[in-house]
């Protein structure tokens, strides 16, 4: 069953827009968000089906377009994110600081950066002991593909991961890179990283559950989040 995507901008204004999200939490109703990374910054609310859809207020379908430039919001897992993420008036044009993990906020400034998928806990630690004291990065998940999405600044670790498993890379090292997008620029405009990634990669759904923090793995150690609950 396809998603379906509503915005309420035309109708609401930030603090209404605030509080439907707020009411949806009271309720216990899970929510994915996602910003149009491109004008006019449109947000929207991803919901599951036709029954899930408001019956007392007013919202717009997603065009095709929109859905294309679409990129999910960051989750916060705790109390001072939630406060940093907040809509506020007047900020949409700034989108990059609600969509990026705050180790992805420089990405457009890197020499070289490898995207890659994991299932499995022991595959991501074996790579990890390999590679010695490098971070290696959880940017969120694929859930119809069915797993986890990692990213790393290293070029060292392209010979330790299976080529079916590299999704993007980019940078001088990606000249001869068999990943499903590459190129030796690093994307320069925030948030292109994701929306290649959603385009070229994912392609029937977009990468969800990112976090502000990451959890990482160094020297062959998983350095979980705090809180993993999201707010």
């Amino acid at each position: 069953m396809r998603p379906i995507y509503i915005t309420f901008d035309r109708y609401y204004n930030v603090e209404t827009y605030n509080s439907f999200l707020q009411a949806s939490k009271n309720n216990g109703i899970e929510l994915e968000e996602y910003i149009r990374i491109r004008a006019p910054f449109t947000r929207f609310i991803k919901l599951k089906s036709k029954r899930d859809l408001p019956s007392f207020v007013n919202y717009d379908f997603a065009t095709s377009t929109d859905i294309n430039w679409m990129v999910s919001v960051v989750k916060p897992v705790q109390p001072n994110e939630a406060y940093l993420l907040k809509r506020r008036e007047g900020k949409d044009d700034t989108y990059w600081d609600y969509i990026i993990p705050k180790e992805l906020t420089n990405a457009h400034k890197e020499e070289y950066i490898i995207v890659f998928s994991a299932q499995g806990f022991t595959e991501v630690s074996e790579i990890s002991k390999k590679l010695g004291s490098t971070k290696i990065f959880k940017w969120g998940r694929a859930k119809e593909k069915n797993y986890k999405i990692y990213y790393c600044f290293n070029p060292y670790i392209k010979g330790l991961i299976a080529t079916r498993n590299v999704l993007m890379e980019y940078g001088k090292e990606a000249k001869l890179s068999n990943a499903i997008n590459h190129n030796v620029n690093v994307p320069n405009i925030r948030g292109d990283l994701e929306y290649n990634l959603n385009h070229f990669v994912l392609v029937k759904e977009k990468l969800e559950d990112k976090t502000y923090e990451a959890e990482y793995w160094e020297n062959g150690k998983i350095f979980p989040l705090k809180r993993e609950t999201f707010l």
